[in-house]
């Protein structure tokens, strides 16, 4: 009878990458309890400063290891918590968007990016509050005109609209940023803010229209 051997290499590269399985899997947690630990904090006080202090003090882990995680500090971590509220607001149009047509795909766009930014109200505050420090460091949200692009594309399938894609997708995101400061200073209210941010298509169309007639 024979017995089955392992070679002594098989087993050194099994250890080796069960290792580097268990360490990934560390790192990926670790990675999400400080991001976590961020949005607990953005989202409790608009008072309060994000520092990587608080962070590693609200997540239990050293600066040390914030930084190891986001180099880029805290404005790295607002940009991607800012990135993944836009991106939830994008899966939220993207379902209702079989069932739309012509202008009603950019108003649903951009009242799901207003219901998002609503839930959220503290962090958005907040990551409005660092963006030029954000912008900067290169770790700002993603560019809305580019967000709004797709759904006036959507929009484009089934009317005539008096302006290219590009040009309507500057003066959406224009109006829009515009509803979004006044909001975030406290000028409008939560209410306001739907209204004339969700109008920012209508306007945008208004204001192209107005170009050409000029």
């Amino acid at each position: 009878r024979s017995a089955v051997t392992t070679p002594l290499g098989d087993d050194k590269q099994k250890n080796v990458d069960g290792r580097a399985t268990r360490g990934a899997r560390d790192f990926d947690r670790n990675h999400r309890g400080i991001l976590n630990a961020a949005i607990e904090i953005m989202g409790e006080d608009v008072t309060r400063s994000l520092t990587v202090a608080a962070v590693a003090e609200r997540s239990g882990f050293s600066p040390m290891t914030v930084y190891k995680h986001f180099p880029g500090g805290q404005a790295e971590m607002v940009g991607i918590i800012t990135n993944q509220v836009l991106a939830s607001a994008t899966q939220k149009y993207m379902q209702k968007a079989p069932t739309l047509s012509g202008a009603e795909h950019p108003r649903a766009f951009l009242f799901a990016v207003v219901d998002a930014f609503l839930s959220n109200k503290n962090l958005v505050i907040h990551s409005l509050s660092m963006s030029i420090e954000l912008a900067g460091k290169d770790a700002w949200i993603s560019d809305s005109t580019e967000l709004a692009w797709h759904s006036i594309e959507m929009a484009e399938k089934t009317i005539e609209l008096p302006a290219t894609v590009a040009e309507l997708a500057l003066l959406v995101a224009t109006f829009f940023r515009g509803a979004l400061h006044a909001w975030c200073l406290r000028h409008i209210s939560d209410e306001e803010f739907e209204r004339l941010a969700v109008q920012s298509f209508d306007v945008a169309i208004a204001a192209a229209e107005a170009g050409h007639h000029a």
